[in-house]
């Protein structure tokens, strides 16, 4: 009894070392099969997830450049001079400067309108004012559109500072320009706002030079001097009988046609009544020229 036992236990014994033999082998073969994917991957565990990666998200040789390339060529948006054909403005030509002088100032944008490409009234007026504050272009509300009015649009984005701050020192000034039949008030140098006017006719002229405003007459009342058709608002006077003054809409015209005074629209007048007061200088400037 007791030999049989050996004998099974050295059978047992033999089979297991057999068995553990045999697990042996098989994990050898899985780790050299193992080591030979790694091989072919190039990676380690988590190689195959890393390619993968980079084959999805790592953008292609080509596309740095390409993507490069795109950003330092492209121009922003309006940023084309327009070539006049025959020294003459095009349709396009003149919507362009239309919206280049809508872009420096809000009231030039008002004076203009819609940019429709045609060169009316507004528009010449919105012009003749950029050419007068600019230095360097001819104060001309006739002058055809032209290549130094294109090349100054092309390159502003805001109005300069004030051209006469030396000759008026004042903080706050307002500038009547009889060449485009306008008024600016100026503060600080900058332009806060830009409205049209009506100046003196020929044998009635607005005189030029620097003024000041002397008296207020608030509200509406009828000239003492021309009672027939002299509605005046919110009236500034700065030299005898002539003052900057509201009057009914229609009679706001685009060449000089008062007795010397500035008229002005009602909603422009009661802003200047508002913005200036007695002492404030007025800069009268320019002549207007009539078109032949």
């Amino acid at each position: 009894m007791g030999e049989r036992s050996a004998a099974l236990d050295r059978a047992g014994s033999w089979r297991t070392r057999s068995r553990t033999r045999r697990i042996s082998g098989l994990a050898a073969l899985t780790l050299a099969v193992a080591l030979a994917l790694v091989g072919c991957n190039g990676g380690g565990s988590g190689g195959g997830s890393s390619a993968a990666s980079g084959t999805t998200t790592d953008p292609p040789a080509t596309a740095a450049p390409t993507t490069q390339a795109s950003t330092t060529t492209t121009k922003p948006a309006g940023e084309r001079i327009p070539v006049l054909s025959g020294n003459k403005a095009s349709k396009s030509d003149i919507r362009w400067v239309q919206q280049h002088l809508a872009r420096v100032h809000p009231d030039l944008k008002r004076m203009v309108g819609k940019a429709d490409g045609r060169i009316g009234p507004q528009s010449r007026q919105a012009l003749c004012v950029y050419r007068t504050i600019m230095k360097g272009l001819p104060s001309s509300l006739w002058k055809p559109i032209g290549k130094a009015d294109l090349t100054s649009l092309a390159k502003t984005r805001t109005l300069p500072a004030f051209a006469f701050a030396k000759q008026t020192k004042a903080k706050t000034v307002a500038w009547v320009t009889k060449d485009c039949q306008a008024v600016m008030e100026v503060v600080r140098g900058h332009y806060r706002h830009i409205m049209p006017a009506t100046t003196g006719k020929p044998g009635h002229e607005t005189p030029s030079g620097l003024h000041k405003i002397e008296w207020r007459w608030p509200g509406w009342h009828v000239s003492t001097k021309y009672r027939e058709n002299g509605q005046m608002y919110q009236s500034q006077y700065f030299g005898p009988g002539i003052a900057l003054h509201g009057v009914p809409s229609h009679e706001v015209h685009k060449q000089p046609s008062s007795h010397g005074c500035v008229r002005l629209y009602p909603s422009d007048a009661n802003t200047l009544y508002r913005d200036l007061k007695v002492g404030i200088p007025v800069w009268v400037t320019g002549r207007f020229r009539f078109p032949s």
